[in-house]
């Protein structure tokens, strides 16, 4: 991409937004941070080219990108539409990936996981994929009968009031969802830390 390309996507720390806790020691899934001195895990990601196809021909969607997540950070990564930004979340969590070749290294904490990725990575995306019809808990419970299949009701039914607690949605967890553009009736925050668990 050129110094003057519309489509140029930028990455960049926007700000130290917050310390990770740096007296714990604890990772998910026993990745250890060996780059930073904050407690946390850090993404990298390294010549990432990502092709796809259009009209049956080959189309280069990212070419050689490489950056860095730190951890405690606030990470924006910008460019008009086309640019490449949904691509790049994508590839880094190895979701809605079908039909594209990769190329490149994405690392967490100098460790690199491939598909395993996607068991420990989420982000919010920009449509919400709620059912506007059921209530905060209806939703939670719908999304634990799926992912926990295999558990019983009861442990489905204590995640789902963990979940409740944790991201502070007790007070709405009767209220229902709504559709935007027709009803909404959680506000956006709720909205977003609701979706934030599923």
């Amino acid at each position: 991409m050129g110094r003057d390309d519309p489509n140029e996507m930028k990455v960049g720390t926007v700000n130290n937004g917050f310390d990770a806790d740096e007296k714990s020691n604890e990772t998910s899934f026993g990745i250890e941070d060996s780059k930073s001195k904050k407690s946390g895990v850090q993404l990298d990601w390294k010549d990432l080219t990502v092709t796809g196809s259009e009209n049956d021909q080959p189309k280069t969607i990212l070419h050689s990108v490489s950056g860095c997540a730190k951890p405690g950070t606030l990470m924006a990564i910008m460019g008009s539409s086309g640019a490449g930004k949904s691509t790049l979340m994508n590839t880094l969590t190895r979701r809605n990936i079908n039909g594209l070749t990769i190329e490149g290294k994405v690392e967490v904490s100098g460790v690199s996981l491939g598909e395993d990725i996607s068991h420990i990575s989420a982000y919010i995306q920009q449509n919400d994929v709620f059912i506007g019809a059921l209530t905060v808990e209806e939703h939670l419970r719908f999304h634990a009968r799926l992912k926990l299949s295999k558990k019983s009701k009861k442990f489905q039914t204590e995640k789902v009031l963990e979940v409740l607690r944790i991201m502070g949605l007790q007070k709405c967890a009767q209220t229902v969802i709504g559709t935007p553009g027709l009803s909404k009736t959680i506000s956006g925050g709720e909205n977003e830390a609701a979706f934030n668990r599923v």
